[in-house]
């Protein structure tokens, strides 16, 4: 009778318990301004879609692309999906709106790609789509040295410029003076390529830029690239370099949580040595005023600018196009460190992501817009995005004087969470700067989409359907609609969720069902660990983490037998199909958060593709 007692009591203080999250959670949301707005709330009744939406907020369309699917979305203030693009694979790794109403989006070629192994956001393929969803170009571009990813720009000449990685033997990086130590089986050197699309699935070269041919050493005086780094500014030092993501994925679990997003393949293993993904560019943008080109270099905190009114022979010197240096770097900010211009505390971004200008006609025009992702920060690791006011003369051109680190010292604007830590996404992510002035931000890895005022209020945010992963959730929601249950199957699952519920409060101890039910957004502490494939209770990384003991995870076992044979009734075989293969984006119950999104964008009402266009919703994408 005393056990039965207690176990009663366990029931009612965790059922309590999850009350007061299900309450507070409600008021957080409810609330039409926080002073954070940010952080995601406990519990496992994570609320997506569009939770804040200020008359402050601009006004237009939202172009989502998940990691995790082959659908680009766009949706309206309301979160209510008004057009879908339906893709050959998942993007590598974001999507753009054209002025004809289609889509543009660079996709990952899966195990076409397999030389390629490993590396995140691999591509290798382009689709263009019409505004019906019609696939007009299919462009494949890849081989056993070169393969493009991460990012590409569309021209307003109708040309894209993409981002591809060159791929070297480990006695290439040695003759261009790269320490032997620092060299693995190869080492992956970056390019731009300019395709003229022709056809359905055709295009040509018109213009390459290889970093390989821009490079300096202080390393083997024997090599004729042989200099004094710091003196070359313009050059890029093959010895630099940090391996941000390599690091992340050398974490606990880090590998698991980059596989989970989509960021690396299922099937990834490590390749290719120390550091083979050297400098690791991750956004690409294009000034037509200018004719320039702006590079996101992630290991090296960096971005950079180079001259596009070159010849591909130009490109590949130090002289020639307007300003008179060929394919040498024209502007870097970021971490002067990086050409011995500055030391650590010198650094100004942190493995950021999507530098680019901000477009003409808009506040800040001519600024580069950056997400500084803040891995590495000296006080700590937080997020913030950065506007940077370059110098330039009379005609555009950089200003620089040698001897002293690129400028401006400092951002001219920026924003970060009150609680620093508020919207933190150690890689991907971006931001964008709205005709009102305002910023939308996407802080990637968490799946969640925020507009904030110069004066930094939050006035919008959008949290995007792809979790929440949490420890004692059979199946969550998102992944109930990808696998298109029917109304009889979710009142099933919402019996077994219960009687499984029940039986943890049992198994468990009130402290253990306290630690689950409080549990970090991600798959373990600070966010590491396994992702729980779907219809897994409580993964063997959460028992260690919750010290069940022997009894318990036999019970624990037990549960999860009942629970698996109770879902093989529920599902049918092309569901369960779905839940145990690897590729398909239902096999893991995801993250705790929203789906991760490399990048997004808004588009006004006015925007050439949107304008005079149906734009009726067809479903709530929560």
């Amino acid at each position: 009778m005393k056990c039965f007692l207690a176990s009663v009591f366990v029931s009612l203080v965790v059922v309590a318990a999850m009350f007061v999250e299900w309450v507070s959670i409600v008021a957080v949301f409810g609330q039409e301004k926080a002073t954070d707005g940010l952080a995601i709330p406990k519990g496992i009744h994570t609320k997506y879609g569009v939770t804040i939406n200020s008359p402050k907020a601009f006004q237009g369309y939202t172009l989502v692309a998940p990691f995790t699917s082959k659908k680009s979305q766009l949706i309206n203030m309301q979160g209510e999906i008004v057009r879908t693009w339906n893709a050959a694979g998942n993007p590598a790794s974001c999507a753009y709106l054209l002025e004809n109403g289609g889509l543009l989006r660079p996709c990952s070629l899966g195990l076409e790609a397999e030389s390629f192994r490993g590396l995140s956001a691999v591509g290798g393929r382009i689709q263009e789509f019409n505004s019906s969803g019609e696939r007009v170009w299919d462009f494949k571009f890849h081989n056993d040295k070169r393969i493009p990813h991460h990012d590409i720009v569309r021209m307003p000449n109708g040309n894209i410029l993409m981002i591809v990685w060159d791929q070297k033997t480990s006695l290439e990086a040695i003759d261009a003076g790269r320490r032997p130590s620092s060299v693995g089986a190869r080492l992956l050197s970056d390019s731009l390529i300019e395709i003229k699309p022709s056809g359905k699935t055709a295009g040509t070269i018109v213009w390459e830029w290889h970093l390989w041919d821009h490079l300096v050493q202080d390393y083997d005086k024997q090599k004729a690239n042989y200099a004094k780094v710091g003196e070359h500014p313009e050059l890029v030092d093959i010895n630099f370099g940090e391996d941000v993501t390599g690091a992340y994925a050398a974490k606990k679990g880090g590998a698991d949580k980059l596989r989970s997003i989509g960021y690396i393949a299922s099937n990834a293993k490590k390749t290719g040595g120390p550091n083979a993904d050297w400098t690791h560019f991750n956004g690409i943008d294009y000034n037509a005023d200018l004719d320039q080109v702006l590079i996101s270099v992630h290991n090296f905190s960096e971005f950079w600018v180079i001259d596009h009114s070159t010849t591909t022979a130009q490109a590949a010197s130090h002289k020639g196009g307007k300003a008179g240096k060929g394919g040498d770097l024209l502007y870097r900010w970021g971490n002067p460190r990086a050409y011995g211009g500055g030391a650590k505390k010198d650094q100004m971004l942190f493995a950021q992501h999507n530098a680019h200008w901000i477009p003409k006609g808009l506040p800040g025009a001519g600024n580069i817009l950056v997400f500084n992702n803040g891995t590495g920060r000296p006080e700590g690791a937080y997020s913030s995005v950065d506007e940077i006011a370059p110098p330039v003369d009379g005609q555009g051109q950089h200003t620089f004087m040698s001897g002293t680190p690129f400028g401006p010292e400092r951002p001219s604007w920026s924003y970060c969470a009150p609680d620093k830590g508020g919207f933190y996404s150690s890689f991907i992510s971006g931001a964008q700067r709205l005709p009102n002035g305002n910023t939308l931000i996407c802080s990637g890895v968490n799946g969640v989409l925020f507009e904030v005022t110069p004066e930094k209020e939050i006035v919008w945010k959008y949290v995007n359907p792809g979790g929440p992963g949490r420890p004692g959730q059979v199946v969550p929601i998102h992944i109930q609609d990808m696998l298109e249950l029917n109304n009889a199957q979710r009142k099933e699952l919402e019996v077994l969720q219960a009687n499984v519920t029940d039986k943890l409060t049992v198994i468990l101890k009130m402290e253990q069902n306290k630690q689950m039910h409080e549990a970090k957004p991600g798959f373990g502490p600070d966010g590491f660990g396994s992702p729980p494939r779907t219809g897994e209770i409580i993964s063997l990384f959460f028992q260690s983490r919750l010290k069940c003991d022997a009894d318990q995870k036999k019970q624990l076992r037990e549960l999860q037998m009942e629970t698996d044979g109770k879902l093989a009734t529920i599902f049918t075989q092309a569901q369960m199909k779905k839940t145990k293969d690897p590729s398909d984006g239902v096999a893991s119950a995801g993250s705790a958060w929203g789906a991760s999104i490399f990048r997004a964008y808004r588009y006004a009402p006015s925007h050439p593709g949107i304008a005079g266009k149906d734009m009726t919703p067809s479903k709530s994408s929560e």
